[in-house]
This record gives C-alpha cells, structure tokens and sequence, in this order.
C-alpha cells in the first residue's frame, strides 16, 4: 500500500534513470542493477502487488539494463 509519499515518483518522471542496491546483512556482497523506471497504473499488474486486501495506486516498473 505505500506509505502514500510520492516525493520517489516525481524524482522519477524528472528523471528515469535508476540504481538500486540489495544488500544482505551477513554477506559481503552488494547487487546493483541500473535501468530505467517508469510507473504503471496496469490493473493486471497492481492486482498481482495486493497487500493487505488493498490494490496499490501505482508501481515502479524498472527495466533492468
């Protein structure tokens, strides 16, 4: 559901370039993936990313480069 900031989003329509980084306490390895995001209002999309009984609003899509 989000914590209903969009503060991310509009960073992202300014500029679709991304980076995220997964860390995992315990190991000494990072994985970064970089691409480009872009929000989807898809219906078949948001009702895969239900939570809690709630459809979320939008999702950030990434395309992994």
């Amino acid at each position: 559901p989000g914590n209903r900031r969009t503060d991310t989003f509009h960073n992202i329509m300014e500029n679709p370039e991304i980076a995220v980084m997964f860390m995992v306490p315990g190991l000494n390895e990072v994985l970064r993936l970089n691409g480009r995001a872009r929000l989807s209002t898809n219906s078949e999309l948001l009702e895969k990313m239900v939570a809690k009984g709630k459809v979320p609003r939008a999702a950030l899509v990434i395309d992994i480069r």
